[in-house]
């Protein structure tokens, strides 16, 4: 009788590792996907700050002409 009681519980032991063996694959399965997707958002949001950064120093070229041709503007307009 001890020995039957001994394989019910090594039996049960055995479903228990292969249940907690199941969750770990599935839970390793949904964090790898959940990280790739964090990835494709980090590089969609890399992707606009580089934009900005573009959009800001064209700005700046942009204000620095304007700056120049008004004050070339004035030099002309003070020649008259």
């Amino acid at each position: 009788m001890p020995e039957r009681i001994e394989q019910h519980i090594g039996t049960i032991l055995q479903v228990m590792v292969i249940a907690l063996l199941g969750w770990s694959l599935s839970t390793t399965v949904s964090l790898k996907t959940d990280v790739d997707v964090l990835k494709t958002q980090v590089s969609m949001l890399n992707n606009t700050i580089q934009q900005g950064v573009a959009d800001r120093v064209a700005v700046a070229a942009i204000r620095a002409d304007v700056s120049n041709f008004e004050r070339r503007l004035s030099l002309c307009e003070a020649h008259k």
